[in-house]
């Protein structure tokens, strides 16, 4: 979703739930996201991410792969749900799935980044999302109507 909420005297252009159970990783996340523009609420576990999202629309969730011991797939599943306009990018350090095999089992998710990662990557596909999103149609399903 997009937001006219004012944030550093600019218009906030996205409103992002992070859902990164490394402290550090989600502030410095969120902290870019921020100075993008974005409006980024960050959580550190599935039963508060699952919380914010039934809770307040978001047009991005960036999600970690796995979260503590357990996968965070009961909330990308989750925001598939209940909120299908919703973009995700999910972050993963797992060299299991290298040529994205895990997108199979998820559905819906177009974006993929691995770690580490760079924030300008983050960024700059928030920034992507958020302009194709505006242009009205959902970056995941432009992206995938082209490739065929």
């Amino acid at each position: 979703m997009y937001t006219d909420a004012r944030i550093g005297g600019d218009r906030a252009r996205m409103d992002i739930l992070v859902l990164e159970d490394d402290r550090l990783l989600g502030e410095v996340l969120r902290d870019a996201l921020t100075e993008a523009g974005h409006r980024v609420t960050l959580t550190h576990d599935n039963d508060t991410a699952i919380d914010r999202l039934a809770t307040r629309p978001f047009g991005l969730l960036v999600a970690d792969l796995m979260i503590g011991p357990d996968t965070s797939i009961p909330v990308l599943d989750f925001a598939r749900f209940l909120r299908p306009e919703a973009e995700i990018i999910l972050i993963t350090g797992s060299r299991l799935f290298p040529n994205g095999e895990m997108h199979f089992g998820i559905a819906d998710i177009a974006y993929r980044l691995q770690k580490p990662l760079s924030v300008a990557d983050l960024t700059a596909l928030a920034a992507h999302i958020e302009r194709t999103a505006r242009k009205g149609s959902p970056p995941s399903q432009a992206a995938l109507a082209g490739a065929g």
